[in-house]
C-alpha cells in the first residue's frame, strides 16, 4: 500500500501574474506570467538584478499596486478581487511589512512605534502590552522600550520595524532589502533575528535582496529576470 503525505496548503498563491506599465504608446512588461507557491514556514529569498522585477512582485503581491492579470490568493483568498477597503484589512491584519529604511515614527518610544497597528485596531490595552513586552524582549530590545528612534542604532531601530511586523501575528512578512542601510555586523544581527523567528516561531517570510550572502538565512531562492522566475532554488 502507498501513502501519500500531503504537504500542508499555501499561504500564498501566485499564478500566471503579469504587471504592465502604459508608456505613452510603448508597453513595459514588468511581470510576465510568474508562478509560485509559499508554505507555512518557508524563508523566501527573492532575488535578481535591478530592474527584475524583484520589487514590483512584492509591491503587487502586498496590495500597494495593481495586478494587470493573473492571481494572488493569499490563505485563499483572491488579492486581485477585492475592493481597496478590504485589501486595507488584510494588509493591516494578514502582511507584516519590514521596510530598508524603518519607517518609525520620529516621535514615537520604541514600545509606540511597535504597538501602532494594535492601537489603530482598539487591541486592549493590556492584550497590547504583553504582547509588545514579549516581542522586544525576544528582539533584544527589553531595556530600550522608552527610547526614541533617534536614541536606537539602525539594527534596533529594524528589530523595532521587526517587532511591529509581527505584532499582528500575520500570515505572511514581506520585506524588502530589510538590511540595504546598514553594515556588516548589524546586518548579521537583524538576519539571525529574522532566521529565529522563521526557524522558532514557524513566521513565513519573503525577502527581496540582491545579496547572496544573505540566501544562506532562507529555506528557498526564487531568481528572477525579465520579470519572470528562471530558476528556484532549496537551501535547506
Amino acid at each position: 500500500m502507498t501513502i501519500s503525505i500531503q504537504k500542508e496548503s499555501p499561504v500564498l498563491v501566485v499564478r500566471d501574474l503579469k504587471k504592465i506599465y502604459q508608456m505613452g504608446e510603448i508597453q513595459i512588461h514588468a511581470l510576465n506570467g510568474v508562478n509560485f507557491n509559499v508554505y507555512p514556514g518557508d524563508f523566501i529569498a527573492l532575488m535578481g538584478t535591478s530592474g527584475s522585477g524583484k520589487t514590483t512582485l512584492l509591491n503587487l503581491i502586498s496590495g500597494l499596486d495593481s495586478i494587470s492579470s493573473g492571481a494572488i490568493l493569499l490563505e485563499g483568498v483572491n488579492l486581485a478581487d477585492m475592493k481597496d477597503k478590504d485589501l486595507t484589512t488584510i494588509r493591516r491584519t494578514r502582511m507584516g511589512f519590514i521596510f530598508q529604511f524603518y519607517n518609525l515614527i520620529p516621535v514615537l518610544s520604541a514600545y509606540e512605534n511597535a504597538e501602532l497597528l494594535l492601537k489603530v485596531l482598539k487591541v486592549p490595552k493590556n492584550e497590547r502590552k504583553q504582547k509588545i513586552l514579549r516581542l522586544m524582549d525576544e528582539l533584544g530590545l527589553g531595556d530600550r522600550i522608552n527610547n526614541k528612534p533617534n536614541q536606537l542604532s539602525g539594527g534596533q531601530q529594524q528589530r523595532v520595524a521587526i517587532a511591529r511586523a509581527l505584532a499582528l501575528d500575520p500570515a505572511i512578512i514581506l520585506a524588502d532589502e530589510p538590511t540595504g542601510n546598514l553594515d556588516s555586523k548589524t546586518t548579521e544581527n537583524v538576519m539571525e533575528s529574522l532566521k529565529k523567528l522563521n526557524r522558532d516561531y514557524n513566521k513565513t517570510i519573503i525577502m527581496v535582496t540582491h545579496d547572496k550572502d544573505l540566501a544562506k538565512y532562507c529555506t528557498r531562492a526564487l531568481i528572477m529576470h525579465d520579470g519572470q522566475i528562471i530558476k528556484e532554488e532549496s537551501l535547506l
